[in-house]
């Protein structure tokens, strides 16, 4: 993202001394009305910039968040669920049921991870 601001400013100062050479043989007191132009134009960039920056920056926390959540659910304790977790808490959270949900849902033919909705 500063890359494209960074190449939006040099363009910008590019086309500048162009148009501040055109206008000052064609009326040499356009050139401060476009000096004041540009220090606006400058200013409005600048601030976008950090405007964006700010948003990049909020954008990474949120993610960086949402990273920490799932990797603590996935590996609570740095370690994985099924190690750290007992299936007494699940028992008492969704009672016997989830025994029967549970021998409904899996392939027991099936070597690999299950992923089972309760």
């Amino acid at each position: 993202m500063q890359a494209q601001f960074d190449a939006v400013e040099r363009d910008f100062e590019g086309s500048l001394t162009s148009v501040r050479t055109t206008l000052t043989h064609l009326d040499p007191t356009l050139t401060d009305a476009a000096d004041r132009a540009a220090r606006k134009i400058r200013c409005q960039l600048a601030r976008l910039r950090q405007r964006a920056a700010n948003a990049e920056l909020r954008r990474n926390e949120v993610l960086s968040r949402h990273a920490a959540l799932l990797s603590n659910t996935l590996f609570p304790n740095k370690v994985p669920q099924e190690r750290q977790l007992a299936a007494a808490q699940f028992l008492a959270r969704y009672g016997v049921e989830l025994l029967s949900n549970v021998l409904e849902n899996i392939a027991p033919d099936c070597l690999d991870h299950q992923l089972l909705f309760v």
